[in-house]
C-alpha cells in the first residue's frame, strides 16, 4: 500500500458519491487521499489497512453527518484522529496545543446541518466555517492547503504527546 497523506473518513450509506468525487480531485488511487471501499461488517476486526492508512495521513477529512455518527468504524476512525486533542485534553494543555492537534482535520458538512451532528466535533472544529460535502473542488483546496502546514503524521503526532508505548494502543 502506497502512503496517502489524506485519509477519508466517511459513511458510504449517505457520503459515498462526496467522497468519491474528492478522492477522484486529489488523484484517485495513485494520488493524494486513501478512500476505502470495502464493508466492514458489524463482527469483523478493523482492518489493519485502513489503521495504517489513517495513522499515516496528515490530513483526515470527515464527512460528517448524522448517519457518520452512527457507524461503529466512522467512530473508531474520528476517535483515533481526535486521540492527540482527546490527550492534551486530559492533562488540560494551553488551548493553542490542543487546536494543533486538530489541525490534521478537515471537516465536510451535509446542506442541512443539525446539532447532533455540530455537538459530537470538538468546540473549535464545530465553530468553524466548514465546506459542504458536495462542494468537492474547495475541499480538494482546503485539503492542500492543510497539507501544506502538516508536518506531521497522526500517528507522528500521537507518538510526541503520548509516547510511543501508550500510542502503540491508539491505532
Amino acid at each position: 500500500m502506497a502512503d496517502h497523506p489524506v485519509f477519508i473518513s466517511y459513511a458510504r450509506k449517505t457520503s459515498r458519491a462526496d467522497a468519491e468525487a474528492l478522492h477522484g480531485e486529489l488523484g484517485g488511487d495513485p494520488g493524494l487521499a486513501f478512500l476505502d471501499t470495502s464493508d466492514i461488517e458489524t463482527l469483523q476486526k478493523f482492518p489493519a489497512e485502513i489503521s495504517d492508512a489513517l495513522l499515516a495521513a496528515k490530513v483526515v477529512v470527515v464527512f460528517a453527518d448524522e448517519t457518520y455518527f452512527t457507524r461503529w468504524y466512522c467512530l473508531r476512525e474520528f476517535e483515533t484522529a481526535l486521540a492527540p486533542f482527546q490527550a492534551l485534553l486530559r492533562r488540560s494543555a494551553p488551548d493553542g496545543e490542543k487546536d494543533q492537534a486538530l489541525f490534521h482535520f478537515v471537516i465536510a458538512l451535509p446542506k442541512a446541518v443539525s446539532r447532533h451532528v455540530t455537538d459530537r466535533l470538538p468546540s473549535s472544529l464545530g465553530h468553524t466555517q466548514w465546506l459542504q460535502a458536495s462542494d468537492t473542488k474547495g475541499l480538494a483546496e482546503a485539503v492542500r492547503k492543510r497539507l501544506e502546514g502538516a508536518k506531521i503524521s497522526l500517528e507522528e503526532d500521537l507518538i510526541h504527546i503520548l509516547g510511543a508505548s501508550e500510542a502503540e494502543t491508539v491505532g
